[in-house]
């Protein structure tokens, strides 16, 4: 429910502020990669006939991304932090 409120305002800010839309999009997009590229990686079993539980694999994929996003996440901080202590 949450997610389609979200996606409904973004989508009305589409038509408002073109210019921030389209960075709504361009992150929503890299998120769906990632997420993909992740549950590609995801590779779970867990008994001897190699029977994967439902929806497991899609967390472990939900593991990566937070994974993913969070180092992503710590080098933009850094990176802003060495800018504008070099700015100095």
């Amino acid at each position: 429910m949450v997610g389609a409120i979200t996606i409904g305002f973004a989508i009305f800010n589409v038509f408002e502020n073109p210019k921030s839309g389209i960075k709504f999009i361009i992150g929503a997009v890299a998120l769906i990669i990632i997420l993909s590229i992740s549950f590609g990686f995801s590779n779970t079993s867990l008994d001897e006939n190699e029977e994967v539980i439902a929806g497991s694999q899609l967390v472990e994929a939900g593991i990566y991304t937070l994974n993913a996003l969070s180092i992503f996440a710590l080098l933009v901080i850094v990176s802003a932090e060495a800018k504008r202590i070099l700015k100095f």
